[in-house]
């Protein structure tokens, strides 16, 4: 064999363990080529067979007396375990988008995951992708936080604009150990750092690494604005949403 087509034949099997490597990488990934599964499939979702994305409508619903934003039902899609990953996902603020309250959108957890107020445990924690005054923020329930308060907020200065495609990615890496103060959390916007959240645990309760149970397995599919236990009653404005492209991959990858 000359030495043309040995250098060929290595420069192909390279290429091929490149891509391999590159798809292996990938945790969890949903681009809305075709209908999506179920877990995407809630009130108010719906996919745009013409334009292959996500569109989510934030309409109100009334709950003893206080306003939500759909859809009031979360969901999740689970992945294989990491201790450290990047959640990135495409979106957009239609041009209805007009609120300035809070919102969730979308995220990373364990097994039992901690959302909605609820006491913190052992092996449960969250991280996902808040907005407020169309600035995203970073949305922290970890070990640190004390029964009967809900997530820490970590603000950035960015702002959204409406109508136009932004980058979103969730950076998580847990903690090295359970006695272990060193996790960290970091947002980007356009593969830009916006904020982040360092020295704390998202797990305890061990001086060993993370329990399987404790370790990074979910995408949180929680998308709403505000909140019905808010006491000014919860959700007064509505908008459009779309989303394009969410994937889960190992390591810190914006």
């Amino acid at each position: 064999m000359s030495s043309i087509k040995i250098t060929v034949a290595i420069v192909s099997i390279l290429a091929f363990f490149l891509s391999f490597m590159a798809q292996s990488a990938s945790l969890y990934k949903e681009d809305f080529s075709n209908s999506p599964p179920s877990a995407w499939k809630q009130a108010n979702m719906s996919w745009v067979k013409s334009t292959k994305k996500l569109k989510v409508d934030y309409k109100i619903y009334n709950h003893g007396g206080k306003n939500g934003s759909y859809p009031k039902n979360v969901s999740s899609a689970n992945f294989t375990r990491a201790v450290e990953a990047t959640l990135k996902y495409k979106i957009n603020l239609d041009k209805n988008y007009k609120t300035n309250i809070g919102g969730k959108f979308f995220g990373l957890g364990p097994k039992n995951h901690i959302t909605g107020c609820k006491n913190i445990t052992n092996k449960g924690w969250s991280a996902r992708v808040g907005i407020r005054d169309h600035k995203p923020q970073l949305y922290i329930y970890d070990q640190s936080k004390s029964n009967g308060d809900c997530g820490a907020i970590i603000k950035s200065s960015k702002t959204l604009k409406t109508d136009k495609w932004y980058n979103i990615a969730l950076y998580v890496k847990l903690n090295s150990r359970g006695n272990k103060s060193d996790a960290v959390a970091i947002l980007f916007v356009d593969g830009k750092e916006v904020a982040r959240k360092t020295g704390f645990k998202f797990y305890d309760g061990t001086t060993l690494a993370a329990p399987n149970d404790a370790k990074i397995q979910k995408l949180l599919i929680h998308t709403f604005l505000g909140s019905i236990n808010t006491s000014k009653g919860g959700v007064k404005e509505t908008g459009t949403i779309r989303y394009d492209s969410f994937e889960v991959v190992r390591g810190r990858k914006p």
